[in-house]
């Protein structure tokens, strides 16, 4: 059970980080230049944080439902830590993909060249720009292998926490429903066993 949600919430996560590296840096780029004259309100909006807030709103879901089904604290962290090990493998080896397929395409967004001038006062050559691309996704995606588990298991507490909580308040009702109903029932046993006056 445990093994089980931590590749479904593994892989969703990281197909959460492979949204977010896509819009974040391909959506600049001449390969959606077409689309984005189409459609422009469309690619202005922020999604690479929408799928950044999906990812942890996945690593925590699976503290919850890991609590629920296993009743266990323990195995929703394990389950949150995993899974964040398993999603950010899952975009490093996308992320790197990208980048290497992309290259070209990503060396024309604007944006990667205000990203290297934020360090750097001089405009970047082709040699600079293109060793720049490689090392910031290369950076940015080692820093998620030790983020997103570290996430996973904050997250997966949490959501184990809810989850638990969600079990003790739902024993509670389901008890106090069963009492309420025993103590009715044996109200009306009590009273048949009430002795019946005779008729005058």
């Amino acid at each position: 059970m445990v093994r089980k949600l931590s590749w479904i919430f593994g892989v969703l996560v990281g197909i959460m980080g492979t949204a977010m590296f896509m819009t974040g840096n391909l959506f600049g780029t001449p390969i959606f230049a077409h689309l984005r004259g189409l459609h422009p309100y469309l690619f202005r909006l922020p999604w690479p944080i929408w799928f950044i807030e999906g990812g942890i709103a996945s690593l925590a879901l699976a503290g919850v439902i890991t609590a629920c089904r296993t009743r266990s604290l323990m195995a929703a962290i394990r389950v949150g830590t995993v899974s964040g090990l398993i999603g950010s493998s899952i975009l490093f080896m996308s992320g790197m993909g990208m980048t290497i397929v992309f290259h070209d395409a990503m060396m024309k967004d604007p944006g990667n060249v205000h990203e290297y001038l934020l360090s750097s006062p001089e405009a970047p050559t082709e040699g600079q720009l293109s060793n720049f691309l490689y090392m910031d996704a290369l950076a940015g995606a080692l820093n998620m292998m030790w983020i997103t588990p570290l996430a996973g298991a904050i997250l997966g507490s949490i959501g184990g926490g809810t989850g638990m909580l969600l079990i003790l308040l739902t024993s509670h009702l389901l008890y106090r429903k069963r009492f309420e109903a025993g103590g009715s029932s044996l109200s009306m046993r009590e009273r048949s066993s009430l002795p019946v006056p005779d008729p005058l």
